[in-house]
């Protein structure tokens, strides 16, 4: 019975303890996939694997947040839907053809936008590297294979958020935790028997795969039904979708440069050790928040569910409960990789690491980050985005303080500039969401 208790104070769930896996999974083979990288590749090598991830992450600026909208979009309408068997939905006609037209925009939208990632990428990628090229590398088949791959991927990731809004978490995290399995697995053989740089589009593409077989193979037939529906009512792009979508996008662009601005001040004011320190720093800091984080995401489907049948009272309630479990789990991980550091010092990470007076300092400033965000998540649910003018503002107290500090102050400075950012986030973040009751009424009216 006491175990019981735990178990549903913690909320955990198949979808919780799938996702949580991939994280740790991604974390502890992180440092077997680093090992096999620094033996099995040159220094050559290593240094066109690294870029070739880099030159990657163009594609977010393909995606702009569109699949978190999309299991918005579709948890809304799937609220007033239900099942019939596993295959299919029944419901009003009105959600049915919404929910149908959201998917005909996943199929049409990520058809062409896939596809221009892939040119995109190809020949981008392609024009750098053959001006910063080395001699005796072989890279223009291994970089094909890659972006063939990541297109792949990227046409995929729509219909998992799809599954996703339709409140099937548990499988998406299935899925998503099979594919990280595979992908890490195809890369450390693909180390091991000497493909070189062949093994990031080896890697990525069985990943890929696995993702396509599972739902072809499980979820064909739904999406045949859904896609088939007639959709007589519309949910507009330009009108529904790409107000919030913009402003998301913003404000996790925002988000991302605050974070990204730290470490190349550091390396200018300071030195390149300094820079190692924070960048290890906060790789741990970001590890352990990436699994308490998985609390909310996994809750998104039924938090927007919430909403879309206006029973706000019970959306508070379980929000409460979600965010109350994720500060708990995130300060009980920060707690124990604290005391893992100064009492066994595994592998000198230690000394690697900022001073712990400043991994404490940081770590706190995640929790704050992390409550802000999940307040932000709560008012995506609405379909809306109030925190993008949060995002801004801390952008602008990291550019005005954080170099002056950083140079008067060194690490300290740095690391003050950051809490400010996160204390302001939290500020401003406590006056909207303690609003929130008046925001509840505006979504009633006008919605």
């Amino acid at each position: 019975m006491f175990l019981k208790n735990i178990y549903n104070f913690l909320q955990l769930d198949a979808a919780v303890i799938y996702s949580s896996l991939s994280k740790i999974l991604s974390g502890f083979g992180g440092f077997l996939t680093v090992y096999l990288i620094a033996k099995k590749l040159t220094l050559v090598e290593q240094g066109y694997y690294y870029t070739f991830i880099s030159v990657l992450y163009i594609q977010v600026f393909f995606e702009l947040g569109l699949n978190s909208i999309i299991t918005q979009f579709v948890a809304h309408e799937k609220a007033h839907l239900d099942w019939k068997g596993k295959d299919d939905l029944v419901g009003k006609e009105f959600h049915l053809s919404r929910l149908a037209s959201v998917l005909r925009l996943c199929v049409k939208y990520y058809s062409y936008l896939a596809i221009g990632l892939l040119i995109v990428l190809f020949i981008g990628g392609c024009v750098f590297f053959s001006i910063n090229s080395n001699i005796g590398v072989s890279w223009k088949i291994p970089w094909l294979l890659l972006c063939v791959s990541t297109s792949l991927s990227f046409f995929l990731n729509p219909f998992l958020s799809f599954l996703e809004g339709l409140n099937l978490m548990k499988e998406v995290c299935f899925i998503r935790f099979i594919q990280q399995t595979v992908s890490l697995l195809i890369l450390w053989v693909g180390l091991i028997g000497g493909m070189k740089l062949y093994v990031g589009g080896c890697s990525s593409l069985a990943g890929g795969v696995a993702i396509l077989i599972f739902v072809s193979y499980r979820y064909r037939i739904l999406f045949l039904n859904i896609y088939r529906k007639v959709t007589i009512h519309f949910i507009n792009y330009k009108k529904e979708i790409f107000p919030f979508q913009w402003k998301v996008a913003v404000g996790w662009l925002s988000s991302s440069l605050v974070f990204q601005f730290f470490n190349p001040i550091l390396f200018a004011t300071i030195g390149s050790a300094a820079a190692g320190q924070l960048g290890m720093t906060l790789s741990v800091i970001n590890g352990v928040s990436s699994v308490s984080m998985n609390w909310i995401y996994t809750k998104v489907p039924n938090l927007s569910k919430l909403v879309s049948l206006r029973d706000f009272k019970e959306l508070d309630k379980s929000f409460s409960k979600i965010l109350a479990v994720l500060v708990l789990l995130s300060c009980m991980g920060f707690i124990i990789v604290a005391l893992c550091l100064i009492q066994f010092n595994i592998l000198h990470i230690a000394s690697k690491l900022l001073p712990m007076s400043l991994f404490l300092i940081m770590s706190l400033s995640s929790v704050f980050t992390q409550i802000t965000s999940c307040w932000a998540i709560y008012f995506r649910c609405f379909k809306k985005e109030p925190f993008l003018r949060v995002s801004l503002i801390n952008l602008a107290v990291v550019f005005l303080i954080v170099f002056p500090c950083t140079l008067y102050y060194r690490l300290s400075g740095l690391v003050l500039s950051y809490s400010l950012a996160a204390l302001v986030g939290l500020i401003l973040g406590w006056l909207l969401y303690n609003n929130r009751a008046e925001f509840q009424k505006k979504y009633v009216l006008y919605e």
